[in-house]
């Protein structure tokens, strides 16, 4: 019985992960910069490169758009939207078409996915000049 007990415990014990997210891999930067070439945006230009997924977990994509109504105006973001079932469904959940301005991608042909990028989580891009890849990285404020 005490044994049962025991294997009970270690069992429960291995399998409760904290939940912490983590950094998800990088992408070729070679691949990533061609998806915005592609549509004329030099990711250079910014600072910050958020990328917010159109499924996954739900509180975590809430949390990064509530960032983006707040944050949309400032030019050093670049917010691009990936995985979108239906951009005239985003467009309506924000109610103000002037929130989307240069700054704002909606990546509609899922290039990003396309070229690597796969994540639950909204995620942030550092582009590191001595590095071949972006880092990618879940998303906080």
């Amino acid at each position: 019985m005490i044994k049962n007990l025991f294997f009970l415990f270690c069992l429960i014990l291995i399998s409760c992960k904290p939940s912490v997210k983590t950094p998800e891999s990088g992408i070729e930067k070679e691949k990533f910069e061609s998806v915005f070439a592609k549509n004329n945006i030099q990711v250079k230009d910014y600072k910050n490169i958020i990328i917010i997924p159109g499924s996954g977990c739900s509180g975590c994509i809430s949390e990064a758009e509530t960032y983006f109504k707040a944050h949309s105006k400032e030019k050093e973001n670049l917010f691009v939207f990936t995985a979108i079932g239906d951009v005239k469904i985003l467009k309506m959940k924000f109610k103000d078409s002037t929130i989307f301005g240069n700054n704002v991608f909606i990546d509609e042909k899922n290039e990003l996915v396309d070229n690597g990028f796969d994540s639950i989580y909204p995620s942030t891009a550092t582009l590191d000049p001595d590095s071949e890849l972006v880092k990618i990285s879940v998303f906080s404020k």
